[in-house]
């Protein structure tokens, strides 16, 4: 008998997995809408989709406004990788919905002589877009060997055309001569190449140490901003890890003023002070650079200097803080100037980085306040904000803080600080959420030593509430990230003890939380007390519980509306994750209807929604498909998880989750008449299930919890994985998932004993050949296998993983039968 093993769980057959719907939730992937959204608040932190219904891939990126349009240029990410795919254009007339221009820098843009091999293998980072005098358009760059950033170098393209076509000048290091024998070269690896020798397959041709070159070759150039003001522009970059320089380009902007062989005007600043992502303007004859520390793709606290005279390093100011200890967990890209009839606005833009699929990180803009008189900047977080287009002038939501110095009820810590001092509860809410560096000496936040804990504000008064931000403690190098549910109540509040007695209600549920640093929900209800409950904190680095010097609250704001709301308003959904199943093959008539939505005034009712569902997206049993939808009346889309199934389906057990909720069999079990009425469970007495007291659990906590594949068991390397399956008299089908948690590749075997058509009992291999699970392209790490029909009389099947090689210990996610 033939039997098969289908990878199943691949990009083709599988759309990306989103893991929580509430505002502000992580990893929003990059779905396409059926139905372009129309925007009226900028969505901050959230996936920010083109008015084609696509998410917007500007990452890194850059601001130029000509007249009443506005245009956003950056990194295209939608391959989720470092390297190079396109620079991105958006236009827009309202900073709201934005038009997809196209890509206006690709590998097969036109290229000047000599830079034809500058667009392969490489990367380009953090565009920026600026007009010269002449009216030409310039595109800048962060130019590097797709190998690494040993190359710090600048790339230029050029147009006469905003929207491009854009040539590609070229690519070498600011301050570099202009002879070709000094531009479009490369460190590959440890090699110094020039890019023909590079295309040709030769080795290194460039000898010398060109890096200390400096005279010829210019100097090194990672993050970087330009900026532009009248005849002149400015190139700021990162020059190496410690320190950033200043460069002073040509009147075309299209390079470094050089005279005489060196650049007109080239300085250091912010020497060892460890800066990159920088951020430029100038406001009432004041500079202001904004820059981040280095934490990879982890945010930091956020810092920037004034300078009266840009060309004079000694006009710099020391560097201090803005924004909160993560700077909204974002990074500098740029800062908008919105020139408008009441005068200029300025805006933060930022990137939400997520480094394991590039392509969804998202994007943070916040409003800047900037006293020149006092050289003074300020950040605001306000998701929503948007602006009045006919002054461009920002609009704010109408909410108020409500929680500062408030009266705190909270599990108490023996934390203290430097000076001996408590890092009390009430440091959370003392309006501070300033954390410059994790090794201060006195560090003013709410420190615990232990988890689970909560703590509680009382609001004074019943607030109509709208939004909870929560500032967590961050260490670089050992970012976590914390799991947590914040709840709302109206009993009565006096003690620590009343607070844990008292009858509480839901805001906002992070328990599958995997953002660090800092997160934003919108909340409804009209409550005076709000509890944050910290069920977990996590080091994201390697998944490790984070010691407890590193866990802590830096600040907890509690916001309310204050303008006059329709409190029949749909502002979130009901629940923080939707999940369904349906067959296969189905479409989206298989979906509900109708999605349960929360209103502003706390009420649940089920709004009308309208599904985008790809063809053929249900086309795979055992699939695990994320879906958007259009709800009505509500801004934003809402995202289902989806199980596919076969029609006949008689167990869907999901190993590892015995008394536990599994999101994913109870979304199957609505769907199916299933013969297991739990998601798994010890085999006992001709019940059904596996042999559990020998096995071990795997990956049940945190948001594994939400995909079947990735809990699971696992034995030692002579023990199999054994369930026990009651049966009606019938043809089936056993379908399996498996995952290698560790590195594999790992062997195994399937083999089922049951009682066939002619009355035998038979054990049989239901694999021809060992199924394997690994790491590697060649064998890869998530695997569903399905046996081909057995026929057999009433009685017990037996499935069983056993080890297909003496080293190899069996592993197993999940199973499945149909037929009958």
């Amino acid at each position: 008998m033939k039997r098969r093993i289908r990878h199943a769980l691949t990009a083709a057959a599988v759309l990306p997995l989103v893991l929580a719907l509430t505002p502000g939730a992580a990893n929003a992937a990059p779905l396409p809408t059926a139905t372009p959204i129309t925007y009226d608040g900028v969505p901050v932190g959230q996936t920010w989709y083109d008015t084609d219904g696509d998410s917007i891939q500007a990452h890194g990126g850059g601001f130029l406004q000509e007249g009443d349009t506005y245009y956003w240029v950056g990194e295209d990410k939608a391959h989720n990788s470092s390297n190079f795919l396109a620079v991105h254009l958006y236009s827009s007339k309202d900073l709201l919905n934005w038009t997809d221009e196209g890509q206006i820098l690709t590998a097969a843009s036109p290229t000047v002589a000599g830079a034809e091999h500058g667009l392969t293998d490489c990367k380009i980072e953090r565009p920026k877009l600026v007009k010269n005098p002449d009216g030409g358009y310039v595109l800048w760059g962060h130019w590097e060997d797709m190998t690494g950033y040993s190359s710090s170098q600048i790339m230029v393209a050029t147009s006469d055309s905003i929207t491009g076509p854009y040539t590609f000048q070229g690519h070498w290091r600011p301050g570099a001569l202009d002879d070709p024998q000094y531009r479009n070269w490369r460190v590959s690896g440890s090699n110094y190449i020039s890019d023909a020798a590079y295309a040709a397959g030769r080795s290194a041709d460039l000898t010398g140490d060109i890096v200390s070159d400096t005279s010829r070759y210019g100097f090194g150039s990672r993050d970087l901003t330009v900026y532009a003001e009248g005849d002149t522009a400015y190139l700021l970059s990162s020059e190496d890890h410690a320190t950033m320089r200043l460069h002073q380009l040509t009147t075309d902007f299209d390079d470094v003023a050089l005279a005489n062989g060196a650049p007109v005007l080239s300085y250091q600043l912010f020497v060892d002070q460890r800066r990159e992502a920088p951020a430029l303007v100038k406001v009432d004859g004041v500079y202001y650079a904004i820059t981040s520390s280095q934490s990879g793709w982890y945010p930091n606290q956020a810092m920037y200097a004034t300078a009266t005279d840009i060309t004079d390093p000694a006009s710099w100011s020391a560097l201090q803080v803005i924004g909160n200890n993560s700077t909204y967990y974002s990074q500098p890209t740029n800062i908008m100037t919105i020139a408008g009839e009441s005068g200029n606005s300025y805006v933060y833009m930022g990137d939400r980085w997520n480094s394991k699929a590039l392509g969804s990180s998202s994007y943070v803009w916040m409003p800047l306040s900037i006293n020149s008189g006092a050289r003074t900047m300020d950040m605001t977080f306000a998701p929503g904000w948007s602006l009045d287009v006919a002054t461009g002038s920002i609009v704010m939501p109408e909410t108020a803080l409500v929680s500062e110095n408030q009266p705190v009820y909270a599990t108490a810590t023996s934390l203290t600080n430097g000076d001996g001092t408590r890092l009390a509860p009430e440091l959370a809410n003392d309006g501070n959420d300033v954390l410059n560096s994790f090794w201060d000496s006195n560090k003013e936040y709410y420190g615990q030593d232990t988890v689970p804990y909560t703590w509680t504000v009382d609001l004074g008064q019943a607030h109509d509430l709208a939004r909870i931000d929560l500032s967590f403690a961050v260490c670089n190098g050992s970012e976590g990230r914390y799991t947590y549910r914040a709840w709302g109540s109206n009993s009565p509040i006096s003690s620590l003890a009343s607070a844990n007695s008292a009858a509480w209600t839901l805001l906002a549920d992070r328990s599958g939380n995997t953002e660090v640093a800092f997160t934003s929900d919108e909340i409804v209800g009209l409550f005076r007390y709000v509890r944050v409950e910290v069920l977990n904190v996590v080091n994201d680095h390697n998944g490790n519980s984070t010691a407890s010097w590193a866990n802590g609250i830096v600040e907890i704001a509690v916001h309310a509306a204050t303008g006059e709301v329709d409190p029949n308003q749909v502002v979130a959904p009901a629940s923080s994750r939707l999940s369904y199943a349906v067959h296969i093959g189905s479409g989206a008539s298989a979906l509900p209807a109708t999605v349960a939505m929360t209103t502003r005034s706390g009420a649940t009712v089920q709004a009308p929604v309208s599904w985008d569902v790809p063809t053929g997206a249900f086309a795979t049993s055992y699939a695990m498909v994320t879906v958007t939808g259009t709800v009505q009346g509500y801004s934003r889309p809402v995202t289902a998880v989806v199980e596919v199934v076969p029609d006949d389906l008689v167990y869907f057990i999901d190993s590892g989750m015995a008394g536990l909720t599994s999101e994913p069999y109870n979304a199957v079990a609505a769907l199916a008449d299933l013969r297991n009425n739990a998601p798994d469970q010890q085999a006992s007495g001709g019940s059904w299930g596996g042999n559990l007291n020998q096995v071990t659990v795997k990956g049940n906590s945190g948001d594994q919890l939400l995909d079947k594949q990735q809990t699971g068991l696992y034995t030692d390397k002579t023990t199999p994985i054994t369930y026990t399956l009651p049966l009606d008299a019938g043809t089936y089908s056993f379908s399996a998932g498996f995952r290698e948690w560790w590195t594999g590749p790992r062997t195994m075997n399937i083999t089922l004993t049951y009682v066939d058509s002619r009355g035998r009992t038979v054990t049989e291999q239901l694999n021809d050949s060992v199924i394997r699970t690994g790491s590697s392209s060649s064998y890869p790490s998530d695997v569903v296998f399905t046996s081909d029909p057995v026929t057999m009389r009433a009685g017990t099947a037996t499935f069983n993983v056993v080890y297909g090689d003496a080293s190899d210990a069996p592993v197993i996610s999940w199973l499945a039968v149909n037929g009958g």
